[in-house]
């Protein structure tokens, strides 16, 4: 309510200002002071303004363009990663996987790269195996029991050759190879 009263009287100080230039009432020298004093006033307020108003423009564009919103996974080119908990005009809170809340400015996010892990269509399963030197001969039947138990437990995946099921060997060791 006071920001109300101080804006009622900033504007009502202005109005009397142009209305006594308007009707040409000499106020004398003070009045041509009181201008440019406002003129470079508005100068330096709208400089300071400056990051303010180009983080509301990001926060409003960032509502706008329904890129991510609260309750879904990001992740930004930064490597920032975790669950947006907070839009708002200045600012968006990121939940990380340890529970910490980032907080960052929504003209960094207008300049960064963000993957909405939420509305993605696809995903991959990327898993580890070591098999000993003795098992190599059974990794083809084996992948192929994997492959038949991933399509019967999960229907839902791609199992119309559209995407490749791989297997990559990775790494060896002293007793073992290592595949992904």
């Amino acid at each position: 309510e006071i920001f109300y009263k101080f804006t009622d009287f900033f504007l009502f100080v202005i109005l009397a200002l142009v209305y006594s230039d308007i009707l040409n009432i000499r106020l004398g020298k003070g009045l041509s002071s009181v201008f440019a004093l406002g003129g470079a006033g508005t100068l330096v307020l709208t400089l300071a303004c400056q990051d303010l108003a180009r983080r509301v423009l990001n926060g409003l564009t960032l509502a706008a363009s329904d890129g991510f919103h609260v309750g879904d996974q990001i992740k930004l080119g930064d490597g920032t990663a975790g669950t947006v908990t907070y839009m708002g005009w200045l600012s968006t809170s990121i939940k990380g996987a340890d529970e910490q809340i980032t907080r960052i400015p929504n003209s960094q996010l207008s300049d960064i790269r963000i993957t909405n892990r939420s509305r993605m269509k696809f995903s991959q399963v990327k898993q580890h195996l070591y098999f000993a030197y003795q098992d190599i001969d059974k990794i083809p039947s084996l992948l192929v029991e994997i492959k038949e138990e991933i399509a019967t437990t999960c229907p839902k995946v791609i199992s119309d050759g559209s995407r490749p099921f791989r297997v990559v060997w990775e790494d060896y060791g002293r007793d073992h190879i290592k595949v992904l």
